[in-house]
């Protein structure tokens, strides 16, 4: 019957250690950086190995980035892990105005630019479209050595991975994908849509 309403309560990532080099591990969940609409979340890992940096971008579209917990846990082993915690734009106060989709992405490059220019990143689903605008916003720049030289120093990402997209679901058609592809008009460029 709760199942029926509005609001669900968020349950919890429930990863409390991680085995690493046949060593268990305490994990910890931190908040890295605090934001009307969203939170980053940081699993501290206790361990002095150091691990490549991976940004989880969990959908917006009204799940719990707990539901990723899977994605996570897996990567926890080999990668310094964070994720995108969305808030319930319910629960979001009306004085922090509208959020659109370049607030989405500006909170994306701020994530990067917090991270490092060495940041993996993995979009689930929904998020693939404004993750990769925020990963291609990241762009080299140069700085200048002296007179003589200028080194170009990467600010952007390291690798860029999404999963379960609507880009994915066009290389990696399941029977769900091309039955949506079927349905979909097609549009032509320039122009309306196409008659069915």
């Amino acid at each position: 019957v709760s199942d029926a309403g509005l609001s669900h309560e968020r349950p919890g990532f429930g990863i409390r250690s991680v085995a690493i080099d046949g060593v268990e591990c305490t994990v910890s969940v931190e908040v890295l950086a605090a934001h009307p609409f969203c939170d980053l979340l940081h699993f501290r890992v206790d361990t002095a190995r150091e691990m490549p940096v991976v940004l989880v971008v969990a959908p917006l579209s009204g799940h719990f980035p707990s539901l990723l917990r899977g994605t996570v846990s897996t990567r926890l082993p080999d990668h310094d892990v964070y994720i995108t915690d969305w808030q319930d734009c319910r629960l979001v106060p009306v004085t922090e105005d509208r959020f659109n989709l370049n607030d989405y992405i500006d909170y994306l490059i701020d994530f990067l630019h917090l991270l490092g220019p060495n940041t993996h990143v993995l979009a689930v689903c929904q998020p693939a479209v404004p993750a990769f605008a925020a990963t291609a916003a990241r762009k080299p720049t140069t700085i200048s050595c002296g007179s003589k030289c200028a080194a170009v120093r990467s600010t952007g990402w390291r690798t860029m991975a999404w999963a379960a997209s609507a880009k994915w679901s066009r290389c990696c058609a399941t029977s769900a994908s091309a039955s949506d592809a079927s349905t979909t008009p097609r549009r032509r460029w320039p122009g309306p849509l196409t008659p069915t």
